[in-house]
């Protein structure tokens, strides 16, 4: 890659997650009082940003169906409160209940998620958990078809840093942000990473004996193959990741807790790391 076009595509990157501590604070105003204008909106709290900056934040909200737009002004959609609602809810009864324990043990249980989002969501509950195994030195293992998008939430991204066991990945397309996110998100994050150019039939998280199998619609790897191209332009692309990621997908986890698939799939990851 350039270096040029690598220095665009890490300020695209950074413009990316500078938006969110201001969307928060739109998210959070049109929470207590709606619908607001854009000038409504500033006027509720102090703004640094310009005007122009603040109305990029409400259009890719908009674009993400968090907002939606009324006349000249924004509130919140009813159907991504909805959406947030359901996941904290059943979340929450969960940890309740315990439910989350008895989720993983069987030896096989499947749980369906409706978005990348969710999905961030799911695994990272997972990942603080250890999977619900035992500790295991030997550290995680992945294998991914492009990398993951680190999250933007400042509260989650340092509940994931503090993460400590080694973490080995394996990617399989290495496309323009595959390698801008390799070297920028994840290269000081991880113990071990590499490409390894392949057809993936699904992602695969691993730990001690528990199994994550990720199975995405074919409808989202499309997508996520034309938003890490190299022909995107990722000043005009960054609201479209950001859509992409709540966007709603029917994506299919496979939980498996089995000494000998997790060996099988734990040799695949060290093989490909050689």
């Amino acid at each position: 890659m350039k270096v040029n076009t690598f220095k665009a595509t890490w300020l695209s990157l950074v413009m990316f997650f500078k938006n969110n501590p201001t969307k928060e604070k739109i998210i959070g105003i049109l929470a207590n009082k709606w619908p607001l204008s854009i000038t409504e909106i500033r006027h509720e709290t102090r703004f640094d940003e310009t005007y122009p900056f603040t109305r990029q934040c409400v259009t890719e909200l908009l674009n993400a169906k968090i907002l939606q737009k009324v006349g000249f002004k924004y509130k919140l959609s009813v159907q991504w409160l909805q959406q947030i609602h359901g996941f904290s809810k059943k979340t929450l009864l969960h940890y309740q209940r315990g439910i989350q324990n008895n989720l993983l043990n069987k030896e096989t249980t499947i749980v369906h998620i409706n978005s990348l989002e969710e999905l961030g969501n799911f695994m990272l509950e997972s990942l603080e958990n250890r999977l619900l195994e035992k500790k295991d030195k030997q550290g995680f293992f992945c294998m991914v078809t492009h990398l993951w998008i680190p999250f933007v939430n400042r509260e989650k991204l340092r509940r994931l840093l503090t993460i400590k066991e080694d973490v080995h990945v394996v990617y399989t397309r290495n496309f323009l942000l595959d390698k801008v996110l390799a070297k920028v998100c994840y290269k000081n994050h991880v113990t071990s990473l590499t490409c390894s150019p392949r057809s993936l039939e699904y992602d695969f998280f691993l730990y001690n004996n528990c199994v994550f199998q990720i199975y995405f619609p074919k409808e989202l790897i499309s997508l996520m193959d034309a938003l890490y191209s190299n022909n995107m332009n990722l000043f005009t692309k960054v609201s479209d990741l950001f859509t992409m990621t709540y966007k709603e997908f029917p994506i299919k986890i496979i939980i498996t807790r089995n000494k000998e698939v997790a060996k099988k799939h734990r040799e695949i990851v060290r093989q490909l790391l050689k």
